[in-house]
């Protein structure tokens, strides 16, 4: 009996199997991603308004240096999660390399709060928005492109990916807020970028586990259905 209901299963399983499309590689993804998010970045950022900035402002070390500071970390924590979720991929360096950029952001941040005599936060809501208009996108069609994947550190990865997401936000307000104040950079700009990957590390356990592992734990369950009847 035993036998039949086993033979019966692996014929249901082998009818109602469907091709299943290669997962391209993560670079590939990587580079799809890239596109998109750049496409949306420009697009996001001039129909929000860019603020005229002076050539002498573009030219400053300073503001060259938050630039490409930010956009490497966009870049390095993007490519990072790509590789994270391929289990044969897994590497310290992978999340080592945007945690150093994060370190060397930070000390970019507060070493002007004291070299600053009068600083003032100023109001930062728009800047919040903004964040969310011009970030929000990219992280869902990344989310979207990180459904077929295996991911073995749910809080890495969750980490990386909310980094990820608010980092591009955070980068297209730097193109958008007239307010150079370090203090208003560091409450209204940096922080929500911290404090929302410290949250996608803490509750990716929970969104990653019911996206990913859900499906494949009703497949399971209605497969123990089958071999019982």
């Amino acid at each position: 009996m035993n036998k039949v209901k086993t033979e019966k299963l692996i014929h249901q399983l082998v009818t109602e199997t469907q091709p299943i499309k290669p997962l391209a590689p993560p670079l590939n993804r990587f580079f799809k991603w890239v596109v998109f998010a750049f496409v949306y970045f420009t697009v996001a950022v001039y129909f929000i308004g860019a603020r005229p900035i002076p050539i002498e402002t573009i030219t400053h070390p300073a503001f060259l240096f938050q630039i490409i500071l930010i956009l490497s970390l966009v870049l390095t924590a993007a490519i990072s999660v790509f590789f994270l979720t391929i289990p044969n991929k897994q590497s310290v360096w992978l999340f080592l390399a945007p945690i150093a950029l994060l370190m060397v952001w930070t000390a970019s941040i507060a070493i002007p709060l004291f070299s600053h005599g009068d600083i003032h936060a100023g109001a930062g809501l728009k800047c919040l928005r903004n964040i969310l208009i011009v970030g929000m996108p990219p992280g869902v069609f990344l989310f979207y492109m990180l459904r077929r994947t295996v991911i073995l550190n749910l809080r890495t990865v969750g980490f990386l990916f909310i980094l990820t997401t608010t980092a591009v936000g955070c980068l297209g307000t730097r193109f958008i807020c007239r307010n150079e104040d370090p203090l208003h950079f560091l409450i209204w700009h940096y922080m929500p970028v911290i404090l929302s990957g410290s949250l996608g590390a803490l509750t990716a356990h929970v969104v990653l586990l019911k996206d990913y592992l859900g499906p494949h734990i009703k497949a399971m369950q209605s497969n123990m259905e089958r071999y019982r009847k």
